[in-house]
């Protein structure tokens, strides 16, 4: 500053002290209202300007009076952030200031910088790192806002002085402060606006990303489950409408089957009227007890079962069957000529539902939690919620947003930085589970991993705006000078001027007006120049950001599509499974009605025709399960790599007669094992798995009438193994990926099952260090060809075979 005491002429007469009273009252409830409408920067991160009036005061009235003023309006910001720091920071910032300022003859703004490098910064850190706990990159962004905040109103404030001292002509300022305020102002102000907006877009962009995350992850899984629990309804149903013509004896075996068939049920009982268990599968429970006799008669949900005499979901209960554990049962009554009979309960697993939950929300960090009608909780992966209580977040704001998304921020206890509020917050959608809505379905994204991404983004370009700050404070600090240096060169040159001009002196004359005119362009063009490089440096940080977020956008999208292919293979296999289990289902089901309903009418014939039909779709359903028990163990478990010393002859044969016992009809098959196979060391377990799944190929695909044969020959040390058949062939384009899981090829109508043999049959091979070629032709024949490295047994071990 160029004065060395306040530019307050308040204290002259009584008149003026009122004036200046209410003076400096006005700056204080400016001040105050300067850090209320804050200008939002991102998240909680706000520029204040109530120390502009701070400072306005400080220049008016004084040091101690301005350091007051400090104190009072930086009281707000206790309310607005939580705690008193930023109190202590600005006193010290008024303090130290005016100190240099008034007594140091330092300009009131170069006072401001030498504050924030060397007091104001680390200060900030003190408070908010060592004593408040932020994480450091929090604190990073603080310290550099607060000092970029803390410098610019100080500029701010000088200027607005200056403007004052300009109008009074008393007293005096210098062009070079005037000059490079300026300058730095207009530097600053363009920069500081670009960060706000570019800020904001950034965190709208991600606060749009996150909800539409959300809403598309909401609509999966209550799609879902939706799905499942309608599947489990129509089971019970079902079973009800059965119950209601059979009696009690005969619904074991079915309920039996029906449990055996869905692996979501834990457990399905049938009880009667008097709630009294007539069947139940299992028959036992965990503990040892019969399930049979078991009274339920406690059980909250059946008056409304009676009432409604519709399907329903109970809420929430403890298990009184085995150990006690959560349950929640789909129910449906028993309704006989029209009145409630009983009721059949499946008793639901939830670990499958917890599978399903966890998949979508594995990836996206998401919380859930699933409440029945009565708000209890039935499921959640959220550590401070129990399952059985009523659902109650921690205090807080639920915010109501669009689209049925809202934000829960939490109230934070007393000295926690506000910043933390938004980090500790997290988005909500609420979706109805059944029909009718009997579920809640609760999904609540943290914002937490999100907020990281933005902070690191936001530190950086902050540091760079405060870079940029210091930058053009001392660019501007030299232009002032060399104008001022022009400007003294000139007034040097004019005082002489009436002595020299009669004397005919010579000297060199600056073009009036031009002259400077030229040296302020240069001037401005040079800091224009410099700006530019400053921008540019700017435009290539900015689009670095740009192209980071584009990278981790294509990683997210990545990520994404490899969760939605998991998605589309499991529910490929689920399709698959379902299809091929349908129709032996059907068969066995039809046969088992039939005889049930017309055993008397039947003829020893019919009714073995009956039999019959029932043991080859049990045949069928068992290959089914052999061969997805088979692939799945094939997938989840360590190869078996021991070793037996086998007789290749007298085992080809066994799996051979095994084959066609399962499969016999009117095939013709032809068996062709050499005996000088001989013995040898192998896995027997994976050699079986081959043979079998090679040979049930033939018969499945071979029409009746047609042959199959096998023919096992010994060469050297190689065992070679060759099936043929005359069905229906593989055409050439599906002959590269048949040995793929679940590949049924182009003639998938012809080609039943579930695609998983082959594959069982490669996986076997490689084990075994085997190969495996085909020749085949649609319509008329496949032939495999397998050949297997074998070791020549001892003589000790064949004689012990």
């Amino acid at each position: 500053m160029t004065d060395s005491t306040p530019a307050s002429s308040f204290s002259s007469n009584g008149r003026q002290n009122k004036f200046g009273l209410l003076f400096y009252i006005a700056l204080l409830v400016a001040g105050l209202a300067g850090n209320y409408f804050r200008f939002p920067i991102f998240l909680n991160i706000d520029f204040l300007f109530g120390s502009i009036f701070a400072m306005l005061a400080l220049q008016f009235f004084g040091v101690w009076r301005g350091v007051l003023a400090a104190a009072i309006i930086a009281g707000y910001t206790w309310h607005l952030w939580n705690h008193p720091y930023a109190i202590i920071i600005m006193t010290a910032e008024a303090a130290i200031v005016g100190g240099l300022a008034y007594r140091r003859k330092i300009d009131l703004v170069l006072a401001g910088t030498i504050f924030w490098l060397i007091v104001g910064i680390p200060m900030v850190y003190l408070f908010y790192h060592v004593v408040m706990h932020t994480p450091i990159s929090s604190t990073l962004i603080v310290m550099t806002k607060q000092a970029v905040n803390g410098i610019s109103n100080i500029l701010i404030a000088r200027l607005i002085f200056t403007a004052y001292l300009l109008k009074k002509k008393i007293p005096l300022i210098s062009l070079r402060e005037i000059i490079s305020n300026l300058l730095a102002f207009f530097v600053l102000c363009p920069a500081l606006l670009m960060l706000g907006i570019s800020s904001r877009n950034d965190f709208s962009e991600v606060e749009l990303s996150i909800r539409a995350s959300l809403t598309q992850d909401n609509l999966r899984v209550t799609e879902s489950l939706e799905s499942w629990l309608r599947e489990r309804k129509n089971s019970i149903t079902t079973l009800a409408a059965i119950a209601a013509k059979l009696p009690a004896s005969q619904m074991q075996s079915r309920l039996e089957q029906a449990q055996a068939s869905d692996y979501n049920f834990a457990r399905i009982s049938q009880q009667d009227r008097n709630a009294i268990s007539t069947a139940f599968s299992p028959l036992y429970d965990e503990l040892g007890n019969s399930n049979i006799g078991r009274s339920f008669a406690d059980r909250p949900f059946i008056p409304e079962l009676k009432q409604t005499l519709r399907p329903m979901l109970s809420e929430v209960i403890m298990g009184k069957v085995g150990v006690p554990k959560p349950r929640v049962l789909m129910l449906a009554p028993i309704v006989s000529h029209g009145e409630y009979d009983g009721y059949v309960a499946g008793t639901l697993d939830f670990e499958h539902i917890k599978e399903l939950l966890e998949i979508f929300s594995g990836s996206q960090n998401l919380r859930y939690t699933l409440l029945d009608k009565f708000g209890h909780i039935i499921t959640t992966n959220c550590s401070d919620y129990k399952i059985l209580s009523p659902f109650a977040r921690e205090k807080g704001t639920l915010i109501k947003l669009e689209e049925g998304i809202s934000q829960w921020i939490p109230t934070l206890p007393d000295n926690i930085s506000i910043m933390e509020r938004w980090k500790k917050s997290f988005y909500v959608v609420e979706s109805k589970i059944g029909n009718p809505a009997e579920w809640k379905l609760i999904l609540e994204q943290p914002v937490a991993p999100f907020q990281k991404t933005l902070y690191d983004r936001y530190s950086k370009r902050l540091v760079l705006l405060f870079l940029l700050l210091l930058s053009s404070l001392a660019v501007a600090y030299l232009v002032g000078r060399r104008i001022s240096k022009t400007t003294n060169e000139l007034s040097r040159l004019t005082k002489d001027m009436p002595e020299r001009l009669p004397l005919n002196d010579s000297f060199t004359w600056p073009q009036s007006g031009v002259l400077e005119t030229s040296h302020l362009i240069m001037n401005f063009r040079e800091m224009a120049k410099a700006l530019t490089a400053v921008f540019e440096e700017t435009r290539h940080i900015n689009s670095g950001l740009e192209q980071q977020v584009a990278e981790r956008t294509k990683e997210l999208r990545q990520a994404m599509e490899a969760a939605d292919a998991a998605n589309l293979a499991k529910s490929r296999f689920l399709s698959i499974v379902a299809h091929e289990f349908h129709t032996p289902l059907g068969l066995l089901t039809v046969s088992t009605d039939i005889l049930d309903r017309y055993w008397d009418r039947l003829d020893e014939n019919s009714r073995t025709i009956q039999h019959e039909q029932i043991r080859s779709a049990a045949r069928q359903m068992s290959h089914l399960v052999n061969s997805v028990y088979a692939f799945n163990r094939e997938e989840t478990t360590p190869a078996n790599s021991i070793s037996e010393l086998s007789d290749i002859s007298a085992l080809c044969q066994t799996i051979a007669d095994e084959v066609y016992t399962v499969w016999s009809s009117d095939h013709d098959f032809k068996i062709s094992i050499q005996p000088e196979c001989g013995t040898f060391m192998i896995n027997r377990t994976q050699f079986r798995r081959m043979l079998e799944n090679l040979l049930t190929n033939a018969f499945r695909f071979t029409p009746s009438g047609g042959t199959i044969s096998l023919d096992v020959t010994r060469q050297s040390n190689h065992l070679l193994i060759e099936i043929s058949d005359t069905g229906i062939g593989i055409p050439e384009v599906d002959q590269q990926r048949i040995f793929e899981a679940f590949y049924r090829g182009t003639n998938i109508e012809a080609r039943n099952g579930l695609g998983l043999g082959l594959s069982i049959v490669h996986e076997a091979l490689q084990q075994l260090n085997g190969s495996i070629t085909l020749t085949s032709k649609a319509g008329k024949g496949t032939t495999f060809r397998v050949d297997l490295p074998i070791g020549i047994a001892s003589a000790k071990e064949e004689n012990i075979q």
